[in-house]
């Protein structure tokens, strides 16, 4: 038994039904005269055994009713109401005399029972899944007319998941009774690039997840480009352009990559002063996808020029280009004012002092290419003294750490929905199993983001940083002794920036954002941020954290977002200005 979804009423049906009503039509008018025996005194359906009762239009509701007179054209009406139901091949009425009138019966003839409900092609979601898209169910007669409805379901399932060329082909009733759904779920070929210069294909694929039989799918189709945009490699990546072929859908994308060697000079900000910059980067010269930069900052230092930083560093996407395991080495040196807390006169007070960096860091991650879960390994070392002070003594940092991180947002630049968080664990100097040159501490650090869609354009953003730092360096004298600082622009808004009213070796800090995207290029925002950093000791009380609420607006250009916040705390507002999200 075929079962078209369009026409739900089949051709035999209506032939059976333009049927009865030309036999109807010329029964003799005269039966049914002016007299009182034609009241219809009662109304009855016959032959329902599996229809479920509530589907039936009550007899109340039908243009034929009791204690009025029997009517062919309103007896016809009501025939068509049942058919309509979707749950009978044959509908057609009786009426018996009785006394005092008419008892009128409507002949009902049910479809099939549906046995079971087998679908056929699908791979993606389970038949318990794709029942619950159905009207019609198992033990139930069935019902031509949500045949249509059914079909249009599974396939808007299908296509809000993103598998926009799913289709139901089939829908039929079996000899058994088995009513069989026959899906077609899109197969996807693969993805290729046009433009390529430096890359191989097979460099960027391992970017992109693949799955044996692979359906086509368009939200993953730009969630691969935005990875590859990711990279760093392009300047340009088209939408994907979308082919048929036999063996199913090709995408094409059109990239243009970066330039092999780039040179930029600029200016930027540091402690409220402005400094040059010259930076460099090179890319795939040992292996393909590998990157090395330097960059050399230039400031005024005692009204004379002079190199305050460079830095160089060298990464590897796969080490040589074989292990599936990124690598990046750092190299640095540094002159910039740092904050340095004294306690000489038994009060701890914040002193700036001008200090010198230099060091390098190598750390390793695990897998190299975009995936929810990954670990980075890292080894850092530092040496820090005094720049042109002997109040800080040189001192050096040798220190592990391990990164464990998951991430399921989408577009960091501005994320929709989505989780992310991150154990960060630090240890210098005795680490156990041996024991590092230079100061001995541990530092633990957890971090929790998550973005919940409230309305259309509406997200709900939710940041929470917990911290805790253990110094165990004697009575050296560091900057380290610092920790954690709260306050400004990137922490705690409604406090002023760079003057650290919180400090502390434990930190506990809240941002809640409720972002509305106004325009495509500009966001409001209305924030509350709730935190305290605070030393070893009791556990503070609420009454003990700083809070700070406010408005902002951020307002998102081609090389990222421009952040303007109004906090309001105990003290005057105050406008904070910042780059990208918060969180």
């Amino acid at each position: 038994m075929n079962l078209n979804p369009k026409s739900p009423s089949g051709t035999p049906m209506n032939f059976k039904y333009y049927l009865i009503l030309s036999l109807l039509l010329i029964i003799p008018m005269s039966l049914y005269g002016d007299d009182e025996n034609t009241l219809i005194t009662s109304i009855h359906y016959i032959g329902r055994k599996h229809t479920p009762l509530e589907q039936l239009p009550p007899t109340s509701n039908l243009s034929s009713q009791q204690f009025r007179k029997l009517s062919l054209n309103k007896v016809n009406k009501d025939i068509h109401t049942l058919y309509q139901s979707g749950y009978f091949h044959e509908v057609s009425f009786k009426s018996t005399q009785v006394p005092n009138g008419i008892q009128l019966q409507f002949l009902l003839q049910e479809n099939p029972v549906i046995s079971n409900i087998e679908f056929i092609g699908n791979s993606l979601f389970s038949d318990d899944i794709l029942n619950t898209y159905l009207s019609n169910k198992r033990q139930h007669p069935l019902n031509i007319n949500t045949l249509k409805s059914d079909k249009e379901n599974i396939e808007q399932f299908y296509h809000q998941k993103g598998y926009e060329l799913s289709q139901v082909t089939k829908m039929q009733l079996n000899k058994e009774n088995i009513l069989q759904i026959t899906l077609s779920e899109g197969n996807f070929k693969k993805i290729q690039f046009q433009g390529l210069h430096y890359l191989p294909d097979t460099f960027l694929r391992r970017y992109l997840p693949r799955k044996s039989n692979e359906k086509f799918n368009s939200q993953q189709l730009l969630k691969n480009r935005d990875r590859l945009l990711k990279t760093g490699y392009f300047s340009y990546i088209s939408p994907p352009k979308l082919s048929q072929t036999r063996d199913g859908v090709l995408a094409t994308f059109q990239v243009k990559e970066k330039k092999r060697s780039q040179l930029s000079l600029g200016l930027e900000t540091e402690s409220e002063q402005f400094l040059g910059f010259l930076q460099t980067s090179s890319s795939h010269r040992i292996t393909p996808g590998d990157m090395s930069s330097a960059k050399v900052q230039i400031g005024q230092e005692d009204n004379q020029l002079q190199i305050t930083r460079y830095q160089a560093s060298y990464y590897q996407p796969w080490t040589f280009n074989y292990l599936p395991i990124s690598s990046q080495i750092n190299i640095w040196k540094s002159i910039q004012q740092e904050i340095y807390l004294s306690s000489d006169s038994g009060v701890a007070e914040s002193t700036p002092i001008n200090t010198q960096r230099e060091g390098a860091s190598f750390r390793m991650t695990i897998p190299p290419t975009h995936r929810p879960l990954t670990l980075q390994l890292k080894y850092r070392h530092d040496r820090i003294s005094g720049y042109q002070n002997t109040e800080l003594s040189p001192y050096i940092i040798n220190a592990i750490g391990s990164t464990l991180s998951f991430q399921s947002t989408q577009y960091i630049s501005n994320p929709q929905r989505g989780h992310f968080w991150q154990i960060e664990l630090e240890k210098g100097g005795d680490i156990g199993i041996t024991t590092l040159q230079g100061l001995n501490f541990s530092q633990l650090s957890f971090n929790n983001r998550l973005f919940l869609p409230l309305y259309e354009s509406v997200i709900l953003g939710i940041n929470t940083t917990i911290g805790v730092f253990e110094p165990n360096q004697g009575n050296i004298k560091t900057i380290e002794t610092e920790q954690y600082r709260l306050g400004g622009a990137y922490s705690l808004r409604g406090l002023k920036d760079n003057h650290y009213e919180l400090t502390g070796t434990r930190k506990v800090l809240n941002n809640i954002e409720l972002r509305w995207q106004v325009l495509k290029n500009l966001q409001s925002v209305f924030f509350i941020d709730i935190g305290h950093a605070f030393d070893k000791g009791p556990i503070p009380t609420f009454s003990d954290f700083s809070q700070g609420k406010g408005i902002g607006f951020r307002i998102f250009t081609p090389v990222g977002a421009i952040r303007l916040d109004l906090g309001l705390s105990q003290t005057d507002p105050i406008l904070h200005f910042g780059l990208g999200q918060l969180f």
